[in-house]
């Protein structure tokens, strides 16, 4: 399964039915909330490669986060995350809190 399928802001919205708010504040409580195994992660889900630079997004990530939140499944979740830094050479494993 490929995990990196970038795509624009556009495509997200229209994937996931919500308003640019929402997609914000989904970025923003992950900023916020590092640890947070449900939240989406700067570098998994959403790249963006300085301060001013244009944001993009991980469709692949995006569409598990939403199945693992659908079905309550935080540790399909987790693995997705986990599998996707194996892939990355160089990538920083991140430890997260599972509740």
């Amino acid at each position: 399964m490929q995990l990196l399928d970038i795509c624009s802001l556009k495509e997200i919205l229209e994937l996931l039915n919500e308003s640019e708010s929402t997609i914000d504040r989904r970025r923003a409580h992950g900023i916020k909330n590092p640890l947070d195994p449900m939240a989406w992660q700067r570098g998994i889900h959403w790249f963006q490669p300085n301060e001013r630079g244009r944001i993009t997004y991980n469709k692949a990530m995006i569409q598990i986060w939403l199945v693992a939140v659908s079905q309550e499944d935080r540790q399909m979740h987790l693995n997705a995350i986990a599998e996707f830094q194996r892939s990355i050479p160089g990538a920083k494993a991140k430890r997260f809190n599972v509740a």
